[in-house]
């Protein structure tokens, strides 16, 4: 089988030059160039100074040759034209026909008197020549990342309802892929990290790789959201199948931008050498508190324990007082049987005096 052309990818700055995105930016319609109802066949041109440029580009080219290595020629061509680029279609070169052998001639008939002529000599057939051999591509073979953005199980999301971060931050989870080769290794490396500290929790380093991660993606999945809420309340006259045609478009779109982006941070998060103490520190911060808490809350307990105690003498101090200033006053009083109050007060003195208040 011939090398197909269309692999010979055209360099960052002329693809971005000539190409489009897959949708019309302005009636968010996808559009796969072969004339399905509700395409439009019209994209929008790339902007070059679109950030994630360049992870589209990659993304471009892997899936390209993903669908070509597959044999799916109808997909890789449909990927090449709804992304503004020219569709070149492979040919397989054909066996060179073998010259028929020339047929020899036939033998005059000897006449009765002259010399019977020599008879020709019969023409060397000439040799077939060989099939030419496939040419070999001469251009540089493309490594394909195994994907660490997966499509839902079950349907695309219903992008419009996932205004809330925390909702759409879960949704997020679900079609990132734990398993892939990048995400695996950025994860051993956060293992690595932490065993430094003397720590080793595979669950902490997952989640240590997966909040980076999230952290870049939630972002891109918000501006799209907020298009197409934008889109949605601008164009309230749209069917429902306009409606799930510009979600699907907003989907794909974000799917795209996120597998470049996500793919550049694990990258960067193998080579780290801080990734997974951040949740270290962070749950260590976590225990700080608790501990701080919890003495706070004794600390609380004993001088509210201190406080009842001291308001429970002051009360009684108060009552004996005002027992005091009774007794004295009734013993003072004109006409009050001073015996009877000296007899009190002497059974007080023997009794060990004037109690003290406690």
């Amino acid at each position: 089988m011939a090398a197909n052309a269309n692999l010979n990818f055209p360099g960052y700055d002329d693809w971005v030059k000539q190409g489009t995105y897959q949708v019309d930016v302005k009636t968010k319609k996808h559009s796969r160039q072969d004339g399905t109802e509700g395409h439009t066949g019209v994209n929008t041109k790339l902007d070059p100074n679109d950030k994630n440029m360049p992870g589209y580009y990659d993304n471009y080219k892997n899936a390209v040759t993903d669908a070509i290595n597959a044999g799916k020629m109808a997909l890789a061509k449909a990927i090449v034209t709804s992304h503004g680029q020219a569709w070149i279609a492979p040919t397989t070169p054909t066996t060179p026909t073998t010259p028929t052998t020339p047929t020899t001639p036939t033998t005059p008939t000897t006449p009765t008197t002259p010399t019977t002529p020599t008879t020709p000599t019969t023409p060397t057939t000439p040799t077939t020549p060989t099939t030419p051999t496939t040419p070999v591509s001469t251009a540089p073979t493309e490594t394909v990342a195994a994907p660490v953005v997966e499509a839902p199980v079950l349907e695309v999301f219903d992008m419009a309802k996932l205004t809330d971060s925390m909702d759409l931050s879960n949704k997020l989870q679900e079609i990132i892929s734990t398993n892939s080769p990048l995400f695996k290794a950025a994860q051993t490396k956060a293992m690595q990290n932490m065993q430094r500290r003397g720590i080793v929790n595979s669950t902490l380093a997952q989640e240590a790789v997966m909040n980076s991660v999230i952290a870049v993606a939630l972002p891109i999945a918000q501006a799209e959201v907020n298009q197409l809420v934008t889109n949605l309340y601008y164009n309230t006259d749209w069917t429902n199948k306009q409606k799930m045609q510009a979600n699907e478009a907003a989907y794909n779109k974000m799917l795209t931008q996120l597998q470049g982006n996500i793919n550049h941070t694990l990258q960067r998060l193998v080579g780290s050498q801080n990734i997974g103490l951040q949740n270290l520190k962070g749950q260590q911060a976590i225990d700080l508190q608790t501990l701080q808490g919890s003495q706070a809350i004794d600390l609380q307990t004993l001088v509210g324990d201190q406080e009842t105690k001291l308001q429970q003498d002051k009360i009684k101090a108060d009552l004996w007082a005002k027992y005091g200033d009774w007794v004295t006053m009734m013993a003072t009083t004109e006409g009050a049987d001073q015996e009877a109050w000296q007899n009190m007060l002497d059974m007080l003195k023997g009794a060990g005096g004037w109690p003290s208040p406690t």
